[in-house]
């Protein structure tokens, strides 16, 4: 499901190319849909850590920040594909779309559904799920002085029986 539609996308940038006849419509169109994806991605990935994504109900701040990443990747498509046409309103939407997005991640801002709930953040870290051979050693890092560190005989093993 994707976080944010055509139609706004196309309310957003009314100075699109003519979307008057059937063909032009279809490829701006196509264009927004690729963008769509696009930036779905992004802010799935920026918002895995703490949210189960994809979100099965778009919160609104999710849906905002989609349709102003999305506009900015559309409207780059179409006018600034010269690299003459610079907007600086597009950029600085871009940035603070991503900038809320590193927000989000961190936890500075929370997300909320239509009803004003809070969304429920994922029950198991995502960093929880890396694991080790040497996860059960000690550090040898915090034993004894640093000139008295070393590798336990049978950490030494463990290791090199790994790599057989």
């Amino acid at each position: 499901m994707a976080y944010c539609s055509t139609t706004a996308i196309l309310t957003n940038l009314p100075l699109l190319p003519n979307t008057l006849t059937a063909a032009n419509y279809s490829i701006t169109v196509d264009t927004i849909e690729l963008h769509i994806r696009r930036t779905d991605g992004l802010i799935n990935g920026k918002c895995a850590r703490r949210y189960a994504v994809p979100f099965t109900t778009t919160p609104p701040f999710v849906r905002t920040i989609a349709e102003d990443i999305t506009s900015y990747y559309t409207y780059r498509s179409f006018f600034t594909q010269d690299n003459q046409n610079r907007s600086e309103y597009l950029e600085e939407l871009k940035e603070e779309a991503l900038k809320n997005l590193d927000e989000i991640m961190s936890g500075d801002i929370d997300l909320v559904d239509t009803s004003g709930s809070s969304v429920p953040e994922r029950e198991t870290q995502v960093v929880d799920q890396i694991s080790s051979n040497t996860e059960d050693y000690q550090s040898f890092f915090d034993i004894d002085e640093p000139t008295e560190w070393g590798f336990p005989d049978d950490r030494k093993a463990a290791v090199s029986d790994d790599r057989d």
